[in-house]
């Protein structure tokens, strides 16, 4: 990872659609490089381009987005703006990251965790993912993923276990204090 990522450095997130056609994107800074992963940040006001849905956006708040290689999911805090202070925890649920140079890309599987600082977890999206499902033909054993990584991710929250901080937590200072 290291040879491919510095830190400060901005890479492009691409998440495609099953087929490979534009989802979303955006860039993003490199704030840590890991053994297998990296952790990106965006500001307020940073650009969001959703293809699939055909509008652009400005970021209301920051945001920190972890991706380890193999991992079946992406994600991190949304802070408010110029602070540690947690809004929510997004989480994507989506194929492992492919790294490469200037570029993190993945398949975005539709369904989503917004986590609250309390650790409280709301899934949505299930209607975009079973409508994908239908449309790309999602085979047996991704549907069976997406519901596993669904269930790692619960039980990573109710444990309070990395990368998320113990229930106490009122900001993110620590939140990959324990780097996966």
């Amino acid at each position: 990872m290291r040879d491919l990522y510095r830190p400060g450095e901005t890479v492009r997130v691409e998440f495609l659609e099953w087929d490979d056609t534009p989802h979303y994107s955006w860039d993003a800074r490199v704030e840590r490089v890991f053994t297998d992963g990296l952790l990106l940040s965006m500001r307020a006001g940073n650009r969001f381009c959703h293809h699939a849905k055909g509008f652009e956006i400005a970021l209301e708040h920051d945001a920190e987005v972890l991706f380890r290689r193999g991992q079946w999911w992406s994600g991190g805090p949304d802070f408010v703006p110029g602070t540690r202070r947690v809004l929510e925890y997004y989480l994507n649920v989506n194929t492992p990251p492919e790294f490469g140079s200037g570029r993190v890309r993945c398949v975005d599987l539709q369904i989503d965790l917004k986590v609250r600082p309390d650790h409280h977890a709301e899934e949505f999206d299930r209607d975009e993912f079973e409508r994908a499902a239908a449309h790309y033909g999602y085979p047996a054993w991704l549907r069976r993923r997406v519901e596993q990584t669904l269930h790692e991710l619960r039980a990573t929250l109710e444990a309070g276990e990395p990368p998320f901080l113990e229930r106490q937590m009122g900001g993110a200072d620590g939140w990959l204090s324990r780097e996966p």
